[in-house]
Order: structure tokens, then C-alpha cells, then sequence
């Protein structure tokens, strides 16, 4: 769902493969020769497309480490296990 979301997110910000985030330059004054920052686009159609895809890089680097610990925790508490892992999957689902 994620990558479907971030894709969706890429068509409307206007950014073409193999580009993965947008920046913008933060400074009131112009022209931006001493810009002191340079930050993702938090708003928008930029904005939108930056946050769907940090959810879906930040799932993708979590989720060996989250199937190594919940295959431990299955061996210990047993079907408890499956109810964690679907909480965790609706949480990711919902708010990506």
C-alpha cells in the first residue's frame, strides 16, 4: 500500500524516477547566493509525496528487524504474536 501511495503522491508533485525526495530553499531574502538552509517540502503536493515516501523507505529498512523480533515473540506467547503483528500492520497502513 505504501509504495502504491507514494507513487500516487509522485504523478501530482511532478517528480520523475529515479528522484526520491523534493527540497526547497528556506530563506526570506533573495536572490539565495547565502541561503543558510535547504529542507524537504513539507507542504503541498511536495510535501505529501516527501511523507509518503519516508513511510515507505522507513518500513522497508524496519521490517527485517521487525520479522526477526516477532518470530521471537511468537515462540514465546504463540498466537499473541499474530494479534501484534496485525495491530502493527494497521498502524503502518492508516497513518503511512
Amino acid at each position: 500500500y505504501q509504495t502504491i501511495n507514494s507513487n500516487g503522491a509522485r504523478a501530482a508533485a511532478r517528480v520523475d524516477r529515479p528522484d526520491q525526495h523534493i527540497y526547497k530553499i528556506m530563506s526570506p531574502n533573495k536572490p539565495f547566493v547565502d541561503a543558510p538552509y535547504i529542507l524537504m517540502a513539507t507542504t503541498g503536493a511536495a510535501g505529501r509525496f516527501n511523507r509518503a515516501q519516508r513511510a515507505a523507505f522507513n518500513t522497508g529498512e524496519s521490517l527485517p528487524l521487525y520479522i526477526v523480533n516477532i518470530g521471537l515473540v511468537a515462540a514465546v506467547f504463540g498466537p499473541l504474536a499474530i494479534v501484534l503483528a496485525l495491530l502493527n500492520l494497521y498502524g503502518r497502513s492508516r497513518f503511512a
